[in-house]
């Protein structure tokens, strides 16, 4: 490897850890938002993963299950495919932001 390959290589790491900084930052400011997919609990998370907040939606709820030993389970249940479309939602951002660095950068996925 000559100077010039050097010189051109550590270009390409400087630019990528600035890409890989600012798709951090990015990331840490972007809100999502997901629902259960019966609309009994809303996540609120940044896109890396910290926790906002959990809301339940108590008028469904008890519309659809009129006693808590009923409503317990269900929202257990809700609650946690939450989590997880929210959880899939950061991945697949964080997936997308890494895809537009590594292809600025010239590195093929396999």
């Amino acid at each position: 490897m000559d100077q010039q390959d050097l010189k051109k290589a550590l270009k390409q790491a400087q630019d990528m850890q600035e890409g890989l900084l600012k798709v951090q930052e990015e990331l840490s400011s972007r809100v999502l938002e997901a629902s259960s997919e019966d609309g009994i609990v809303d996540i609120t998370m940044s896109a890396q993963g910290d926790f906002k907040s959990i809301k339940i939606n108590y008028n469904l709820l008890a519309l659809k299950y009129p006693s808590l030993q009923e409503a317990c389970p269900v929202i257990e249940k809700a609650t946690l495919n939450a989590i997880k479309r929210a959880t899939e939602m950061a991945t697949d951002l964080t997936k997308a932001k890494l895809k537009i660095i590594s292809e600025g950068m010239g590195i093929a996925e396999n």
